[in-house]
């Protein structure tokens, strides 16, 4: 019986650093294309990385709450984008903010 147990709280676990980590990777390739696309300094770039962590986490746990329920889940991360973007953009500044969402519109046409 222990070791039934022990065994489901190390998978518990596992799969929680696996999530975690998931995101930190998401969040390093989006930092990594911000840093090519708009040559940030190594303090823009933690910078960003932290604001974006922080958004996939909260993103994340409202995917979680509102797993049955996609309108509300889509209207709660609406909610929460301009907050984030706004960090962003007072940590990079207005012009390369708008540089970086011209970028973005660039590479949704592309698809």
């Amino acid at each position: 019986m222990k070791k039934t147990v022990i065994l489901l709280v190390a998978l518990i676990l596992t799969y929680a650093v696996n999530a975690q980590s998931k995101v930190e990777n998401i969040v390093k390739q989006r930092t990594e294309e911000l840093t090519e696309v708009l040559q940030l300094t190594k303090t823009e770039k933690s910078q960003v990385f932290k604001i974006l962590l922080e958004k996939e986490l909260k993103t994340a746990a409202l995917r979680t709450e509102y797993k049955s329920d996609p309108d509300t889940k889509k209207a709660a991360i609406k909610k929460i984008n301009p907050i984030y973007n706004r960090q962003i953009k007072d940590a990079i500044g207005k012009e390369r903010m708008a540089t970086y969402n011209e970028y973005k519109k660039s590479k949704r046409k592309k698809k």
